[in-house]
Order: structure tokens, then sequence, then C-alpha cells
């Protein structure tokens, strides 16, 4: 199993780990049911503090791990890191007007050939 693999299911788990655990031992509400219902105007179940949390806190770490998954997976392809950074340094090839698509030429119908350098 690739580590890739390995980093993926570790998040997953990681990430739901915390909920269960909290699910698990919340104490039951016994009078649950003889509670009035919230306000709607009042009392709300997105606040601000929520909102900070999942998006400034919880979200950075999760794109962080998304990053380092990616950046795993296509070192495991044979990309390095660094390709992926300054990919956009390299000069490539644009189609003439006049090329027309061709599967069965070596660069599909392309007259320009790739710049390497």
């Amino acid at each position: 199993m690739p580590l890739s693999a390995i980093l993926m299911v570790a998040i997953c788990v990681g990430t739901d780990l915390a909920p269960a655990i909290a699910l698990a031992y919340e104490n039951a509400e016994l009078d649950i049911m003889k509670r009035p219902p919230r306000h709607p105007k009042m009392d709300h179940l997105v606040t601000g503090k929520l909102l900070a949390y999942s998006y400034l806190n919880i979200g950075i770490i999760q794109s962080f791990a998304g990053m380092l998954t990616y950046f795993l997976v296509m070192n495991d392809y044979g990309i390095k890191i660094f390709t992926t950074f300054f990919l956009n340094l390299r000069e490539g090839y644009f189609p003439n007007a006049t090329d027309v698509y061709d599967p069965n030429q070596p660069n599909f119908g392309n007259s320009n050939f790739y710049n390497s350098a």
C-alpha cells in the first residue's frame, strides 16, 4: 500500500476520531423532550466562533494535509515537488490555427515541437 493511501486513511480517521469520542462520552439529556424549541431568531446554530474554528483552525490543517497528500502522490508517480512548483516557468508549444488534431501523429497534429529547454 503506498504511503499516500496510508496518509489519507490516517487523515480521515484522525478528523473523525474526536467528534466520535465526544458523541460517545456525552451524557444523556433526560429533559430533552421537556424543553421548549429554540427561538430561530435568537438561538443560532452557526455562530461566529464556530465559523472561525471551522475555517481558520480546522480548514488550514486539512488544507495542509490535502496538499501534502497531493505532493506525496505526485512524488510516487515520479513528479518531484519542485517540478510542480516551477512548471509554469517551462516553455510549451501552442498549436497553429491550421493544425488539426490527429491522434496517429507523434505530436497529435501540432506542427510546433515541444521545447524541452
